[in-house]
C-alpha cells in the first residue's frame, strides 16, 4: 500500500501558481494592498479545501476492488449522515464569500463561477477515482449537491452584507475595511466588484 498526503509537494506549487496568477492580475490592474491580503486568505482557504476534500490518497492492490464501489449516485437526504452533509455545505461557503474580493465580476458571472468551482470538487474526485483508482476517494452525488449549496449560501451571506453598504460613500482603498466597503457597495449595485478600486484613487 502506498499513498500521498497533502504536504509541501502539492501545497507549494499550488500556492505559487495562484500567487503568480493573482499577482499578475493585481499588478496589471493596480489593485491596492488589501486585494493581496484577500488573495492570501483565499489561497490559504483553497489549500485547506484541497487537503480536506482530496487527501490522503491511498493505493492498494486489491483484486476484487472496483471503482464503482466508491461511486454513489443515490439521493436520499433523509437517511444520509447529516453531519457529513453539513460539512460539505460548510466547506464551500467561504468560496462564495471571498470570490467577490479577488475577482472583478458582476453578480451573475460570480454566481456561475462560484457554483462551478463548488461542484468541481466532487467532479475532480470522480476524475481522480476513474483515472488513478485510489481506494479511499469517493464520489457522492449528495456531496456534489451540498458543495453547490454551500457556494450559494456563501454568496447569499455576503449579499446581505453588501446590501448594508449599497448607498455608502467610497472609502480609502488602502485600508482593509475601506476596500471591503467599496467592494460590497459595487456588488450591491450590481457593478463589477473591483471597479474603481485602483491605487490612484
Amino acid at each position: 500500500m502506498y499513498g500521498f498526503e497533502y504536504g509541501l509537494m502539492f501545497s507549494v506549487p499550488i500556492t505559487l501558481v495562484l500567487l503568480l496568477g493573482f499577482g499578475i492580475i493585481g499588478r496589471k490592474q493596480r489593485y491596492p494592498i488589501p486585494y493581496y491580503v484577500f488573495v492570501i486568505v483565499g489561497i490559504i482557504y483553497i489549500n485547506y479545501m484541497i487537503s480536506y476534500a482530496f487527501f490522503p490518497i491511498d493505493f492498494m492492490e486489491i483484486p476484487e476492488y472496483s471503482i464503482y464501489n466508491n461511486i454513489d449516485t443515490h439521493i436520499d437526504f433523509v437517511k444520509a449522515n447529516k453531519v457529513h452533509l453539513l460539512l460539505n455545505v460548510i466547506l464551500t461557503v467561504p468560496l462564495g464569500i471571498v470570490m467577490q474580493f479577488i475577482t472583478n465580476m458582476k453578480n451573475l458571472s460570480r454566481l456561475l463561477l462560484v457554483f462551478t468551482l463548488s461542484i468541481s470538487i466532487e467532479i475532480l474526485q470522480l476524475l481522480i477515482l476513474v483515472v488513478f483508482k485510489p481506494i479511499d476517494v469517493y464520489f457522492d452525488i449528495m456531496d456534489l449537491i451540498c458543495n453547490g449549496i454551500g457556494g450559494i449560501v456563501g454568496l447569499g451571506l455576503i449579499a446581505l452584507v453588501n446590501f448594508r453598504y449599497k448607498n455608502a460613500l467610497y472609502q480609502n482603498n488602502n485600508t482593509i475595511l475601506g476596500y471591503m466597503i467599496n467592494v460590497c457597495k459595487n456588488c450591491a449595485n450590481n457593478n463589477s466588484s473591483l471597479i474603481m478600486l485602483k491605487t490612484e484613487m
